[in-house]
């Protein structure tokens, strides 16, 4: 072979065309959100019916942002960007805890009530 890609191949006489690549459909999504967007996101996502706060392991809410991507149908971002802005929203410091003897990254999400009563009120802000 002289190195050129092969476009045909000769079979008994006839000559037989390679086979069709086809390339997946991209999943179409929305324009792209900022961390600050996804976190917001994320936060009220939990705070919904059926959603998880308290105490929540990093590995979860990561699990809980991969879900909420895919019902939103928003295009992922790094979730060490989501995790930073998630961490300065609800305003607490990185904390661990120990789940099954290792050290996990944990995250205490605030029922929607409790985020109400740190935002400040109206009368404040004046």
């Amino acid at each position: 072979m002289d190195g050129q890609p092969v476009s045909s191949v000769a079979v008994i006489g006839r000559k037989v065309p390679p086979p069709q690549v086809t390339t997946p459909q991209a999943v179409p999504r929305t324009e792209a959100h900022p961390p600050a967007d996804h976190a917001r996101a994320l936060l009220t996502w939990l705070q919904s019916a059926g959603g998880r706060t308290g105490t929540v392991p990093a590995r979860d809410l990561v699990e809980c942002h991969t879900a909420m991507l895919a019902e939103l149908e928003w295009s992922p971002v790094p979730w060490n960007r989501v995790a930073i802005a998630f961490r300065k929203l609800i305003g607490t410091p990185k904390q661990y805890a120990y789940i099954d003897r290792v050290r996990t990254v944990v995250y205490h999400v605030p029922t929607a009530a409790q985020a109400r009563e740190r935002l400040p009120r109206p009368s404040m802000i004046a």
